[in-house]
């Protein structure tokens, strides 16, 4: 990751908007909905989905994309 902070421990963990960058790009490319399962799949281990996710409601909020959860994925 471009954008990651150091875990006790030493591993790193990747901002929230960068893992949003990454969901972002994910559902865009893919050709249907994709579960929380299928995305934490395709980050970095340790990747915080949920706040991704959370990042990227914020971004789209007022705009004219909506992110919503569709036939148990995103």
């Amino acid at each position: 990751h471009l954008s990651a902070r150091p875990r006790a421990g030493g591993a790193l963990v990747a901002e929230p908007i960068q893992t949003a960058r990454e969901i972002e790009a994910l559902l865009f490319a893919a050709a249907g909905p994709l579960t929380l399962d299928d995305l934490a799949k395709r980050l970095p281990e340790g990747a915080d989905v949920a706040a991704g996710l959370a990042a990227l409601e914020t971004l789209y909020a007022g705009r004219g994309v909506e992110l919503v959860a569709v036939a148990g994925g995103w």
